[in-house]
This record gives C-alpha cells, structure tokens and sequence, in this order.
C-alpha cells in the first residue's frame, strides 16, 4: 500500500513540472531527533534518539516568493524507552526502538524579502515500515503494533544561501504527529500502549534550479 502513494507523488511531480515554470528539485539530508509523546508503559518514559533521513525536494512556485513544496524521504529514527530503577530513583536505559519509516511532507513554503530566509509549514504523511525493539538480551520486530499510515503537522525555517545558479538551504524543522500511532490498544503490556510522534530535524538541501533562478 505505501509504494502505490510514493508511486503517485513522483506522478504528481512530473505532471506539475509541466504546468509551473522555475521550479527546483533538491537532495537533503541530515540529522533526525525522534521522540514519542503519549502514553508509555507504567514507570518509564520514552526519551529522544538521534537518526538520520536523506531524501528529494520539488519546489513549485505559486508566486515569486511562495511555493508548494513536496518531499520524499527515508528516516532512520530512533527512541529510548527508560523504566524507574526503585532502589536507586533513576530511569534507566532499558530497551532502544529502531525505527525504519518513509515520509512524504507537503508544505507551503514562503521566502523572505532579501531571499534569505525561509519559512515553511505543512502536513506530513509517516509509512512506518520496520520497528525492532532491543534490549542487551534480544531484538524483536513490533512493527505490527503500529498503523501502516501517520500524519502530522510541521513548521520550519531556514536560511539559504545562492551557490551560481543553485541553493543551499540549512533547514530546522520540528514536526508533531496528530493521530495516535499505535494499533494495540488492548494490549496492557505493550511497549507502546498510545502514541504520537515528535521529531527536530536538522538538514541541509541543494536545489537545482529546473528554469530560471527567482533570486
């Protein structure tokens, strides 16, 4: 199911390619602190771990300084879960979720007057597709405890920096998911009884002018 709807993004893109002038296509990559907020199992919390993502950008413009952006992306996140150590009262590190996923971002991107900054805010759609949950002892695949589709909400800003006829542009993004993740609501032992995803995202993009440059 999640190939059919990266499938239709890359048919989106190419028809829109042919119906907007100065457009630009990019590759990023970068840095992915992944969280979940929600419920945890009694006597933990989950804590942030740092990943990666590296993925593509096609920006078409609405205006001079407004565009609709779509991205697609391969995210390897990462979250702790730390249980309560009684005799000492401290969370301690007790198992690692590994997460493999997909995004498709779709974003309103608004550029600053001097074309420096950027500003953008969107829906994310998340395709989960591995999640292993690791301790010292074992590795186990839960990925059937979540849904096969997430969606949430992000806001970002970056700065851009004009390389000849191209863009660099350093991104910091964060994003909150809005619908609850998980799919074992019934289950009271589950590592993740309701959940949301969280996430700050470092990246850097280089954007390929497909027409002429708008700086």
């Amino acid at each position: 199911m999640k190939y059919k709807y990266v499938f239709t993004f890359f048919i989106i893109c190419c028809l829109a390619g042919n119906l907007f002038a100065q457009s630009a296509i990019g590759l990023y990559g970068g840095a992915y602190m992944g969280n979940f907020s929600g419920d945890s199992p009694p006597n933990s919390i989950y804590k942030s771990k740092a990943g990666y993502l590296i993925g593509l950008k096609y920006d078409l413009p609405l205006k001079e300084d407004l565009f609709i952006s779509f991205s697609f992306a391969y995210a390897n996140p990462g979250v702790k879960l730390n249980f309560l150590d009684s005799t000492r009262g401290q969370y301690q590190d007790s198992i690692t979720f590994d997460f493999q996923l997909f995004t498709l971002p779709i974003k309103i991107k608004i550029i600053s007057d001097n074309k420096r900054f950027q500003f953008t805010s969107g829906l994310e759609f998340v395709f989960p597709f591995k999640l292993y949950a690791e301790n010292e002892d074992e590795r186990e695949e839960i990925v059937g405890d979540l849904k096969k589709v997430g969606l949430g909400v992000l806001f970002g800003i970056g700065y851009r920096i004009p390389v000849n006829n191209n863009n660099l542009v350093i991104d910091f993004t964060y994003s909150q998911g809005l619908l609850n993740l998980a799919s074992n609501l019934d289950q009271d032992d589950s590592y993740i009884p309701r959940i949301k995803t969280t996430s700050f995202r470092l990246t850097a993009s280089w954007y390929f002018m497909l027409a002429k440059n708008l700086n």
